[in-house]
Formats: C-alpha cells, sequence, structure tokens
C-alpha cells in the first residue's frame, strides 16, 4: 500500500531496521484499513495494533497517534515542488503536458485520493492540495492574460476545486479512463468556463 511513505529498503539494512521497517508498514495498512470504513473518529489505536498484531507502545514508537498517522500519509501523497511542472508555462504544448503530470500523479494515487477527499476525508488534506496545485494554475492563468488580482485568487478556487471534485469522481469509477481522455473531457469544459486554464 503506501510504499511511498517509507525508506527504500536498501542492501546494507540491518535485521532491526528492515523489521522495523515492516512493523511500520503493517501499521499504516491496518490503519488504512479501518479509516477508509469508520473515518478518523472512529478510528482507534487499539483496533489497529490488534489488525497489526502489534501492542501499544511499538505503535506509540511510530506515531504519536491516530491524527499523525493520517497526516504522514497525506504529506506523502502531497506532490513536492520537485515533483510539479515547472509554474513558467509559455505554450500549448507545455501546459498539456503540465495537466498530464498533474493527472498522472493523482491516478498514481487514485484509490488514496479518492477516500482523503471524500465524505470519510480530512478537509485539510483538500486544502494542502489546493495550497501546492494554486502556484501552477496561478501562473497559467496569469500566462494567458488574467491580472494578478484578487479575482485570480477567486478563480483560482474555483478550478482547482472542481478539478478536484471532477478527478475524484472520474478515477472512483470502475471503469476510470485514461489520462488523455480525461485531458479531452476537461478542455471539452472550456466553452463552459472561458477562464479555466486549459483552452485550446
Amino acid at each position: 500500500m503506501f510504499a511511498i511513505l517509507l525508506p527504500i529498503r536498501r542492501p546494507c539494512m540491518t535485521k532491526h531496521e528492515l523489521k522495523k521497517l515492516e512493523t511500520k508498514q503493517k501499521i499504516i495498512e491496518a490503519f488504512w484499513t479501518i479509516y477508509t470504513k469508520n473515518g478518523i473518529e472512529k478510528t482507534t489505536i487499539k483496533e489497529i495494533t490488534a489488525l497489526a498484531k502489534c501492542n501499544r507502545s511499538t505503535f506509540y514508537a511510530h506515531f504519536e497517534d491516530v491524527y499523525s498517522l493520517l497526516e504522514e500519509i497525506e504529506d506523502s501523497l502531497i506532490p513536492t515542488i520537485h515533483e510539479l511542472p515547472p509554474t513558467k508555462i509559455k505554450t500549448e504544448d507545455e501546459l498539456l503536458l503540465a495537466s498530464e503530470t498533474i493527472l498522472d500523479m493523482y491516478k498514481k494515487n487514485a484509490k488514496y485520493f479518492t477516500v482523503l477527499l471524500g465524505e470519510k476525508g480530512d478537509p485539510r488534506f483538500q486544502r494542502k492540495m489546493k495550497d501546492t496545485l494554486k502556484p501552477l494554475v496561478k501562473q497559467m492563468l496569469i500566462s494567458r492574460g488574467q491580472k494578478n488580482d484578487a479575482a485570480l485568487d477567486y478563480t483560482v478556487e474555483y478550478y482547482l476545486s472542481g478539478a478536484l471534485g471532477l478527478m475524484m469522481y472520474i478515477f472512483s469509477q470502475e471503469n476510470a479512463p485514461d489520462t488523455e481522455k480525461v485531458l479531452s473531457i476537461i478542455q471539452n469544459l472550456q466553452p463552459i468556463h472561458p477562464n479555466l486554464p486549459f483552452e485550446n
């Protein structure tokens, strides 16, 4: 599941380090199984440790509480500045490539995003995603002639809310379309929302 959270297993790792890594992974997987069913408020350390087959002291050796565990998962899914496309996008090809990069990152972890952005998810995660993507979308709009003012902030917030909601819906479907098809769907929204940064 969340291999992205954990350091790569190195050949030089000691048995103790490897054991610690595997235990943390089991705790994370146990948490996620319970969290997806119950939400964070009804997810308890007692249930997690029972499912992970470890004791409470082992849990606390890795995490402060269930909220810190959830936050670590969320942070591992938020793209870093190095994973995002460059903010200075000047051509249509660069714009499409940037859009495809973002969609691919979402699709890669769609099963997790769908939960975290859904009814049992954490509202703070959506805010984190928006704050991470905001500079990119803002620059896209500025490069297309929009003024850098309050109206631009509203447009960016509106776009990101819609884009995240659309991606969550699309990738939650059993037969989700590929990235190219999703881009086509978003581009077809252009006549409805002419200021969105996905124009032909």
